[in-house]
């Protein structure tokens, strides 16, 4: 790996690159996602098979929990980057896993895709699909 710009350099530690995406360099940040990825992928698909959740989701919040981290590491705190990073991308992953599985998104957690209703016949989903007429309808229609 070589530094974004040079040639024949020493590459920039992920501290490094944590810290000059801090001060505005995006292809730190790209460096970063690169080398990250495989530790995304490994995070992400822990929790693929248990729960209902995409791969391309997973992996979406894990690049985002990598981007938390990359915002809001102080090599100050005695903790490498890598470390950081790490569960900056796991809580990422469990919040979403939390939010997926929660109550309220039982309905869309079981949601039937429209393709596969078609498969039922159209009366049957011409019956799931009509809803009575509001008291508003009603009395625009008399």
């Amino acid at each position: 790996m070589q530094e974004t710009g040079q040639k024949n350099s020493i590459p920039l530690s992920d501290e490094a690159l944590a810290l000059r995406f801090q001060n505005g360099d995006d292809a730190a940040f790209s460096e970063l996602a690169a080398r990250y990825l495989k530790v995304i992928r490994i995070k992400a698909c822990s929790f693929r098979e248990i729960f209902s959740l995409e791969r391309e989701d997973l992996y979406q919040e894990g690049l985002l929990g990598l981007l938390d981290a990359a915002n809001s590491y102080k090599p100050s705190e005695r903790t490498s980057f890598e470390t950081y990073a790490g569960r900056c991308i796991n809580n990422r992953i469990v919040s979403a896993v939390r939010r997926s599985s929660s109550l309220k998104n039982s309905f869309l957690n079981n949601a039937v895709p429209i393709e596969e209703m078609e498969d039922l016949g159209a009366d049957r989903l011409s019956c799931l699909l009509y809803t009575s007429p509001s008291p508003r309808d009603k009395r625009q229609s008399r």
